[in-house]
């Protein structure tokens, strides 16, 4: 069976926090997530807060505005020539809580893979209450929640504002690596 590679979308390659950040300053609220947010579910904004970013987060017409991160398209392909190399599966997985902004994300995704001539780079959206964790062998990944769920030999905490280890524990026998080139290394060292 082939191995997989399985690559997180939101806040590793898709910027979801930007088109929020937006609509709040058009709304007369300055707001900045790497400033203001430094663990996963956001408690530290307080309940209401929290409640009205995690609202937005998942609107569908947001989600629509994200654009990938700088460089986020080359680090896609560093990681699909190495899932070639070594003869994996790459797999962009993603989730959503709600059903329309998972339609809305997978033509983000499916828009991108046909652009940039990824034609077997798969991917998987699921939608409710958890996201669905592949049995993969290397996962990168930038909740820590989904780092801790994670069957994979190889977990790779994508280095966030929301994880970072000053406010947050690092899952045992996993690795926060911040940047894509630091990723790329560490991958690169895997066998």
């Amino acid at each position: 069976m082939q191995k997989i590679l399985e690559l997180d979308v939101d806040g590793v390659l898709l910027d979801v926090y930007t088109p929020v950040e937006l609509y709040l300053s058009l709304n007369g609220q300055n707001f900045s997530f790497a400033e203001n947010i430094k663990t996963w579910g956001m408690s530290e904004c307080g309940p209401v807060v929290s409640k009205e970013l995690k609202k937005l987060i998942v609107d569908p017409e947001l989600r629509g505005r994200a654009t990938f991160y700088n460089g986020a398209i080359d680090f896609l392909y560093e990681i699909y020539k190495y899932s070639k190399q070594k003869n994996m599966q790459l797999v962009l997985n993603s989730h959503e809580f709600r059903r329309d902004t998972a339609k809305v994300k997978q033509h983000i995704i499916e828009n991108m893979l046909s652009t940039s001539g990824f034609s077997d780079i798969k991917y998987n959206i699921s939608s409710g209450l958890n996201k669905e964790m592949l049995n993969s062998y290397i996962c990168i990944d930038d909740s820590i929640p989904n780092i801790e769920t994670s069957k994979a030999k190889y977990r790779i905490l994508y280095g966030m504002f929301h994880n970072t280890p000053s406010y947050n524990i690092i899952p045992k026998g996993s690795e926060r690596i911040e940047g894509y080139d630091n990723i790329l290394r560490r991958v690169s060292e895997i066998e």
